[in-house]
């Protein structure tokens, strides 16, 4: 990875944990364990899933098969982060990712979260893997490169920052809008 991407990537994965914890410090605490309605996560339950998803990619990564080199491409890296980070629709989370009561409290599930996104920051800055050599099955933005996966680990928690707005502010969104395909 050259230095202005390794660069890159590691301000946004700094920058996206940031605000999912400013997120996460702005709805009252006692409110924490109580979701807005049967279909809903409350806070605890969002911060569970941003946890394991976050070790659930760095292991995907971490075991992803070497492949022919896909050379970077801008378009196609910011119609992923922004599909990611998106609310527009609503997705389903793997089973493996749902939460299931892990966390005893938001406190525990974030030291989880900030352990595993210190291992994908320090997998960042150190790694010499060619990150555009390998491949990824992602569940939903499917095959990307190593490169993209980071971006996709970087923007997951952009996503549940606006559903703890959500529940900061009180106002549940519906998830109607058709997900759109990745540029190839």
């Amino acid at each position: 990875m050259d230095p202005e991407r390794r660069e890159n990537i590691l301000r946004i994965l700094e920058e996206s944990a940031l605000a999912f914890h400013t997120a996460v410090d702005a709805v009252p605490e006692i409110s924490h364990q109580s979701s807005p309605s049967p279909d809903r996560w409350c806070v605890l339950q969002i911060v569970e899933h941003v946890a394991l998803a976050e070790n659930g990619m760095f292991r995907m990564l971490n075991a992803a098969a070497p492949c022919e080199p896909m050379p970077g491409n801008a378009q196609r890296e910011a119609a992923i982060f922004d599909r990611i980070a998106s609310r527009r629709t609503r997705v389903e989370s793997p089973d493996r990712a749902k939460p299931a009561g892990r966390f005893p409290d938001t406190r525990q599930a974030l030291d989880q979260f900030d352990a595993a996104r210190q291992n994908t920051i320090r997998f960042a800055r150190e790694t010499d893997k060619d990150l555009f050599s390998v491949v990824v099955q992602h569940p939903f933005a499917g095959p990307v490169n190593g490169y993209e996966m980071l971006l996709i680990m970087a923007a997951h928690p952009r996503r549940h920052v606006m559903q703890l707005a959500e529940l900061a502010s009180g106002r549940v969104t519906a998830h109607s809008a058709p997900d759109t395909a990745l540029p190839e």
